[in-house]
């Protein structure tokens, strides 16, 4: 849920956001573009990096999870303070690469930690919240810059949802029977 709303209040955003940076509206596409690049490549690393990561140690996907996860905090940070070419770009990396890798992750975390006896019910929860936060980020994102003329809360309010999405996965652990 968390996720969802600074992914969707990013997205929805991120071209009038760019532009009123002082970017034109092509390029402001071309990292848009670039996000979604970076998001396919994010969906198969984190799928391949979840499988290695959980043969080696329990739970280790949480923490391939965690990492990507944090990423994104980091693209937001970069895009916050760093309104360059630069920076601009290694948000939409790594906040794509943890698009593409949230999706692929929640359904497989969702089986490791509470089985498959109710997955469909849990999972279906999941994409629930997910869709809710999609509903509320771009909301949220638009009362903000209207009200302050500026993006600048939105950015610190995702960042810290996302390190908050984050650090909420720590506590997850494997089921002792694996089902």
């Amino acid at each position: 849920f968390l996720l969802s709303i600074a992914a969707h209040g990013f997205l929805i955003h991120l071209i009038p956001l760019l532009t009123d940076q002082g970017f034109s509206g092509q390029r402001a596409a071309f990292y848009v573009a670039l996000l979604a690049v970076s998001s396919v490549v994010g969906r198969g690393v984190a799928g391949f990096l979840a499988d290695k990561a959980q043969a080696i140690w329990a739970m280790g996907s949480k923490y391939v999870a965690l990492a990507y996860f944090v990423g994104s905090a980091v693209g937001i940070v970069f895009l916050w303070g760093d309104k360059s070419e630069v920076g601009v770009l290694l948000f939409a990396v790594l906040f794509g690469l943890s698009l593409g890798a949230e999706v692929d992750l929640f359904p497989y975390m969702v089986s490791r930690c509470f089985g498959l006896q109710a997955f469909a019910e849990i999972y279906g929860y999941t994409l629930a919240a997910f869709g809710l936060g999609g509903v509320l980020g771009p909301l949220l994102t638009g009362i903000i810059f209207d009200t302050m003329g500026s993006y600048a809360l939105a950015f610190g309010s995702f960042c810290l949802l996302v390190l908050v999405a984050a650090g909420l996965m720590l506590p997850l652990q494997v089921l002792a029977d694996g089902q």
